[in-house]
């Protein structure tokens, strides 16, 4: 029952920076089981304005790979963990943090423990477990209104 209200509210919060997305691929963001690497750099891309009319998932990718975001072997189909989420976000969005956060130029590890110490989310959540495309919405979501 959280779940379910939980997930509603993630869909009616989102921030306004989505609706300038094509509609087509947010939906398919919400309907991923397993997020790529390639869907959340368009995500953000869209959300920080990176965007063109042309964007695509592998061309965020590629924009967010030359910015540093990501290893060099890293591909745009590649899926997304929880702990590999926080750490680009972290980074897209220059986040600050503690001590340790700081002094590991926002490794995933420590932004996964960040966000976690920050509420935007759960304790109980395995770092290496896969994102779908809602619950990167959402996560993103707080870490904006949180921000």
């Amino acid at each position: 029952m959280k779940k379910v209200i939980f997930l509603c509210f993630l869909f009616f919060v989102t921030p306004l920076t989505f609706f300038a997305q094509n509609f087509n691929q947010l939906n398919e963001l919400i309907e991923t089981e397993k997020i790529s690497l390639g869907q959340v750099s368009y995500l953000v891309a869209s959300s920080i304005n990176l965007d063109d009319e042309n964007l695509t998932y592998d061309s965020a990718f590629e924009k967010m790979k030359e910015k540093g975001y990501f290893l060099e072997g890293s591909k745009s189909t590649d899926f997304v963990t929880v702990k590999k989420l926080c750490g680009f976000l972290a980074k897209a969005y220059n986040c600050s943090g503690g001590l340790f956060f700081t002094i590991s130029k926002k490794s995933d590890r420590y932004a996964f423990r960040e966000f976690v110490a920050k509420g935007f989310i759960p304790k109980d959540i395995d770092p290496m477990g896969f994102v779908s495309g809602i619950d990167a919405i959402g996560l993103l979501s707080n870490l904006l209104e949180g921000k």
